[in-house]
């Protein structure tokens, strides 16, 4: 089991993915607990998202910028897939709860060229330096490991603290700069009338054609009555990250048609609205 303790501003929960590698069936379903109100909940993601990772035991997980970042495990689907010591890299996204691909996240960044190990491993440990390395350490992979390797994750994954160029202008690319769920593409900017990648938060800079990519949000992953009221609350954001990057959003949960919807969907989606936040008992 691995296991996470975040603290964001005023909430601190604690986020748990897979199960123990003794049971036969490895899990791939992420558990938040909201210790102001001391409940668990399943974050109810997408499960046709291909980006996401395969059921696993024996991993690690970790927080940098606003990704919850998983490296190595085992995995086993009978007669599908299996992998004794997994060597891959998944972010997932705890703004839009969603999972990004990895490889496409990474083309624009120097960061691409930054090797993982080239077996992978379960037991492991792992750290995050400076907003940006995952140190891993240790670990088994047929062997009982000592080593220490450094991974520079990219500029779009990275708390980065010194730098105030939003990783988004590095993206040249359209469909690279919709992957990113921070990033949005304008396609004529004020600057230089050329299109480009800005942060979803920079439409001010876009003259026209601002276009965001796939965010379907905490709401869309919250679908019991409890749950949504639980992480209702509004928009936290990182005011010490120059992305300012939003991890939660405001939900309500309509009793008529029993789903959690963001507090400013359009007129309509829950009906008569003052079926929001009331749970039925």
């Amino acid at each position: 089991m691995a296991k996470i303790t975040i603290r964001l501003q005023w909430i601190e929960f604690c986020i748990k993915v897979g199960k123990i590698f003794r049971q036969s069936h490895r899990s791939q379903s992420i558990y938040a607990f909201q210790i102001d109100y001391r409940y668990w909940t399943l974050w109810d993601y997408d499960k046709n998202d291909g980006a996401k990772p395969k059921h696993r035991a024996l991993h690690t997980a970790n927080i940098m910028g606003n990704y919850m970042v998983i490296f190595g495990g085992n995995t086993h689907e009978h007669n599908s897939h299996e992998k004794c010591y997994d060597n891959g890299i998944y972010y997932y996204h705890l703004g839009c709860h969603k999972w990004v691909n990895s490889q496409e996240i990474s083309k624009d960044f120097s960061s691409a060229n930054s090797r993982l190990p080239a077996k992978g491993r379960i037991g492991h440990v792992t750290a995050v330096r400076d907003g940006s390395i995952l140190i891993i350490s240790g670990g088994y992979s047929g062997i009982v490991l000592s080593d220490l390797i450094g991974y520079k994750v990219p500029g779009s994954i990275a708390l980065n603290t010194i730098s105030h160029l939003p990783a988004c202008h590095m993206h040249s690319i359209k469909s690279q700069c919709l992957d990113d769920p921070d990033c949005a593409w304008c396609r004529k900017k004020y600057a230089d009338s050329r299109a480009g990648c800005l942060a979803f938060d920079e439409k001010e800079l876009c003259e026209n054609g601002f276009q965001t990519g796939d965010c379907p949000g905490l709401c869309s992953v919250l679908k019991e009555c409890y749950a949504c009221m639980a992480w209702q609350h509004g928009d936290t954001r990182l005011s010490d990250t120059p992305q300012h990057v939003v991890i939660n959003q405001q939900c309500g949960w309509c009793v008529e048609d029993r789903k959690c919807y963001p507090k400013n969907a359009p007129l309509g989606y829950c009906g008569d609205m003052s079926t929001y936040m009331v749970c039925n008992t």
